[in-house]
């Protein structure tokens, strides 16, 4: 799920089998995508909730941005990765970070884009094995955390990756 911290009105939910969802201070929320709906987010820098870039993904790396608040037809495909990826290669449901117009999606590798999904760079988790991103969060447009099936902790950042204190060996 994603929020909009600039109005409690507005919501982006993915409901796995039943598509991706938005409430937006209605009594029910509007369906705004068919097919399984997973990880979702929202560039927070834009003024207007209507007028947001926001991103929902399907299964296996399959995501799509909206650049007019996520209704239903405003999606376009932005994937990094061709579906479907190698066998392995990602959670069913990939975990998604968004901050401005930097947004970040995790497999075996962290695949980051500065310009809202436009381009790519695959960042590759600094250890080795068949090791999966579980969770992303991007405190800041250029700082990024990662969970990993491992149960690690990393973050990256524009000088590579580090680990944060107390979160373990590799």
């Amino acid at each position: 799920m994603a929020d909009d911290s600039r109005d409690s009105r507005w919501l982006l939910a993915g409901t796995q089998d039943n598509g991706s969802i938005r409430y937006r201070g209605t009594s029910a929320f509007e369906q705004v995508a068919a097919g399984d709906g997973g990880d979702c987010g929202i560039d927070q820098t834009r003024t207007d909730p209507a007028a947001a870039t926001c991103y929902h993904t399907f299964t296996h790396m399959n995501l799509e941005r909206s650049t007019t608040g996520g209704g239903w037809k405003t999606w376009t495909g932005i994937a990094p990765v061709p579906y479907p990826p190698p066998a392995g290669y990602c959670l069913f449901y990939p975990p998604v970070a968004v901050s401005g117009s930097t947004v970040a999606i995790a497999g075996r590798s962290v695949w980051v884009s500065r310009d809202t999904g436009t381009t790519w760079a695959e960042v590759k988790q600094p250890v080795t094995g068949p090791r999966q991103g579980t969770a992303l969060y991007a405190a800041t447009r250029d700082l990024i955390y990662l969970a990993t099936t491992a149960g690690q902790v990393f973050t990256l950042a524009p000088s590579g990756w580090t680990r944060p204190a107390g979160s373990g060996s590799p």
